[in-house]
């Protein structure tokens, strides 16, 4: 339902679980299946996307409750968050110290002054880290599904423009400077510090090179 996909339990789950990017096609799957519901699981995708790379590095299983708790307090995660504490820790048969914040036990680190705690959500929707060296464009396919990145790392990248996963990657022979999608968006060209101008298919297949 959309009620279990939209908690910070089941987010940090499927990040435990290794299914991060699964559980970002659920969302998507979900917006089709419950469109009355967008608006919630934009949210909620939205803030799985901007914090992807940390979710996805597994450093503790507890850093989806934090970045939840660092959003802002009338928000859909923060609420999960501490709902999802006052659940816990009501269930545990010796009481837990709590942080005078309350949250979680007192296991994350709340605002000193909370005053100061932004009340406004970040803009941004999806991170994608895939390149191993500086980004020097990005484009959106003309029908909105896909983003192809360039990198002095020689490659280009083309990830999906709603779960950030990478469909397909174009190696060159020199630092890739510029890309851009043909008006159809079935072919794409790359242009390279060497001079050379690459054509693919959306497939990341090479056509031509000029």
């Amino acid at each position: 339902t959309v009620e279990n996909l939209c908690s910070i339990a089941y987010v940090a789950a499927k990040f435990a679980a290794g299914a991060g990017m699964a559980l970002m096609r659920e969302f998507g799957a979900a917006m089709v299946q419950f469109p009355s519901s967008n608006a919630k699981l934009t949210g909620w995708r939205a803030f799985v996307g901007r914090h992807l790379k940390h979710l996805q590095e597994g450093f503790c299983p507890l850093v989806p409750f934090q970045l939840a708790l660092q959003e802002p307090d009338e928000s859909e995660e923060c609420k999960s968050g501490k709902s999802y504490s006052e659940k816990l820790f009501s269930e545990l048969e010796k009481p837990v110290p709590k942080h005078k914040s309350g949250l979680l036990g007192g296991a994350f680190i709340d605002w000193a002054n909370h005053s100061l705690k932004p009340q406004t959500k970040d803009p941004c929707v999806l991170n994608i880290a895939e390149h191993e060296s500086g980004v020097n464009g990005v484009v959106i396919s003309p029908d909105g599904q896909w983003l192809a990145s360039c990198s002095d790392d020689t490659t280009v990248k083309i990830c999906s423009a709603s779960t950030g996963e990478v469909s397909c990657t174009m190696q060159h022979n020199s630092k890739v400077k510029c890309i851009d999608w043909s008006k159809n968006g079935e072919r794409l060209a790359s242009g390279c510090e060497d001079g050379t101008i690459h054509v693919w298919n959306s497939q990341g297949e090479e056509l031509c090179l000029l």
